[in-house]
């Protein structure tokens, strides 16, 4: 997943005039994804970027480890800037995507009633007495009969999953305006006798 600038026009008409006077263009783009990775990025994912909705089940929106937010990097040369992340799941959020099961029928969903430990490790064979009962959207729910007589619900089973576009990544007026500023200072710098 990356956010590439081949064309200067991607920048802005006031940035592309910026680079047109520019001596060192490669310094220029190393600054502006400086500016990218330790300071747009990071303040996207705290605001819970554009149409980002907060879960309901507590926590913060694509921040449950922050392997995600932490792995972005940028390339400079003296042509272009490439700013992007290794991370397999980023174009997901990025970009939005229906999830269906592979070789199953069934997504299946562990219950945020579990513990962590239970979630994490979550297989529905592991558990005894399981029974299934259709919700009104044609998803399943897992239960398990416990000893006492009390039910324990422990997954829902679903035919697909949809995952929203939560854009996290992208050239927003904040980040062009900073870049500006930045840029500004060091083509003044630059230009001094």
């Amino acid at each position: 997943m990356k956010l590439e600038v081949t064309g200067l026009d991607k920048l802005g008409h006031n940035l592309s005039g910026m680079m047109a006077r520019a001596k060192n263009k490669e310094r220029l783009f190393k600054e502006a994804g400086e500016y990218m990775v330790k300071t747009e990025i990071p303040l996207v994912f705290r605001q819970q970027g554009p149409g980002w909705t907060p879960p309901t089940t507590g926590g913060k929106a694509l921040a449950k480890t922050g392997r995600l937010r932490d792995s972005f990097d940028y390339k400079a040369t003296s042509n272009d800037l490439t700013v992007g992340t290794n991370v397999i799941y980023a174009g997901v959020h990025q970009d939005g995507k229906i999830i269906k099961p592979v070789n199953k029928d069934w997504l299946t969903i562990p219950a945020y009633s579990l513990s962590k430990s239970e979630r994490d490790t979550f297989k529905l064979t592991n558990y005894e007495n399981v029974f299934f009962k259709e919700s009104k959207n044609g998803n399943l729910i897992a239960f398990q009969n416990l000893k006492d007589g009390k039910l324990k619900m422990l997954a829902t089973l679903k035919k697909e999953v949809t995952i929203p576009q939560r854009k996290f990544l992208f050239w927003s007026d904040r980040a062009l305006k900073a870049i500006a500023r930045r840029w500004a200072k060091i083509i003044a710098k630059d230009e001094k006798p």
